[in-house]
């Protein structure tokens, strides 16, 4: 019983990859933007990398996921800050 929990749990996680990288596809094709798709596949690759954490019951894998969701914070973070292009140096005048 516990094998066949895993399998389907491993082909979960398989189908939430393909879904997230399909969204994030479609995201770019349909011009969301670059950060929008990027933050669609971490979504995904997040809840992917949650339900593959059921499979494993060790601090370690805690651990991993908590830095994973962490880092995805971080870089959804800095989507939202605007991009302003390059500076003009100061004291040129114009």
């Amino acid at each position: 019983m516990a094998d066949t929990y895993a399998e389907i749990i491993r082909g979960a996680v398989i189908v939430l990859v393909v879904f997230g990288l399909v969204a994030a596809s479609a995201a770019l094709v349909f011009g969301a933007g670059i950060r929008t798709a990027l933050s669609v596949l971490l979504e995904f690759l997040v809840a992917a990398g949650l339900l593959r954490l059921s499979l494993a019951h060790t601090w370690m894998a805690i651990l991993l996921a908590v830095a994973t969701i962490v880092i995805r914070r971080i870089i959804v973070a800095g989507f939202s800050i605007p991009f302003s292009g390059p500076r003009k140096p100061v004291g040129s005048g114009r």
